[in-house]
């Protein structure tokens, strides 16, 4: 694999000094150059600069760094979670509200609907109570009739003989 990327670069056999030297003279880029080859399976290519610092100083600092990290993320899940927490005790507090809201609208209803039995109850009564008044009023008023007819009677009869 390797010898066939410097195959297709061009840097097979010492070719590259002469392919670089030539393309320096004629003013091209080499083919590591060119926008096509500056990245290498996603990574750039960048001279190594010689490190002051031993390499597992700075694998050590990459640890710390990743710590710190993680270290934050956890608090601020640890936030997340913690007002979660509040909006379910605050919606746990308003659903037995609900519950409570509910359960009171339930005995409410209930006792609204033994008022409105009631009242029907009531309301036939009455209905038969009305009918009751209404045959006992044409009673009297036919009786008021019938004595008034009479008593115009005896009125007029005594007036005849008078």
């Amino acid at each position: 694999m390797l010898t066939r990327l410097n195959r297709i670069l061009g840097r097979q056999d010492g070719e590259h000094r002469e392919i670089r030297g030539r393309q320096k003279e004629d003013g091209l880029q080499s083919p590591c150059h060119t926008p096509r080859n500056k990245w290498f399976w996603g990574k750039p290519r960048t001279a190594r600069k010689a490190s002051s610092t031993p390499f597992f100083l700075t694998e050590q600092q990459q640890h710390l760094n990743q710590v710190e990290k993680l270290k934050l993320q956890l608090q601020m899940m640890t936030n997340d979670r913690n007002e979660l927490h509040e909006f379910l005790a605050h919606y746990k507090n308003n659903e037995l509200n609900n519950s409570t809201l509910y359960s009171q609208h339930l005995s409410e209803q209930t006792q609204l609907k033994e008022k409105v039995r009631m009242l029907l109850e009531d309301k036939k009564k009455l209905q038969g109570e009305q009918i009751l008044l209404q045959e006992l009023h044409a009673e009297a008023k036919r009786l008021h009739e019938e004595a008034h007819e009479k008593i115009y009677d005896l009125w007029t009869r005594q007036l005849q003989v008078g």
